[in-house]
């Protein structure tokens, strides 16, 4: 289980979920930003939507181009798990898509080779919804990919005290 602190946390990751099936019917994908410290359930609420979330495709590590032709070729929901981990460079190609795959319509281009002949220009959308953790503390995620996200901060279990009632 996770515990999701914040008053509209459930209704927020639950129309998140909800909207993974239904995304041929919105002009914006949504981003759900989700952070926290350690051992706070980050991961295991990317776990959870994995699962739950149309296509659901979660991965701890991967490269701008593994994302944008999972995203146009096999309409994945991408969970990336540990943001703030991913290799700079990867991070700032994910980051575009991250900004630029929420309106429908918007793609990226990219030169292909195809065998010994010249590159083709080729067009990937990557309009889908995207659900993110990034550790508290990690690097930071640019202002533009936060307007664009709904942001969950998870707290550490060590963190939280449950009201208790004394032996009697």
């Amino acid at each position: 289980y996770v515990r999701l602190p914040g008053e509209f946390d459930a209704e927020i990751t639950t129309a998140f979920i909800i909207s993974t099936y239904f995304m041929e019917m919105f002009e914006y994908a949504p981003r759900l930003l989700i952070r926290g410290a350690t051992n706070s359930g980050k991961s295991t609420l990317l776990n959870i939507l994995s699962e739950l979330c149309y296509r659901g495709n979660l991965s701890g590590d991967t490269t701008e181009a593994a994302l944008f032709r999972l995203i146009d070729q096999c309409g994945v929901t991408p969970l990336l798990d540990e943001f703030q981990d991913y290799d700079r460079s990867a991070q700032n190609g994910i980051k575009k898509i991250l900004k630029n795959g929420n309106v429908r319509g918007h793609c990226v281009q990219r030169a292909e080779k195809i065998g010994n002949g010249p590159s083709i220009p080729k067009s990937y959308s990557v309009f889908a919804p995207v659900a993110f953790v990034n550790q508290a503390g990690g690097r930071s995620i640019p202002e533009e990919v936060i307007n664009r996200s709904m942001s969950l901060t998870m707290i550490s279990r060590r963190d939280v005290c449950l009201p208790m009632k004394p032996d009697r």
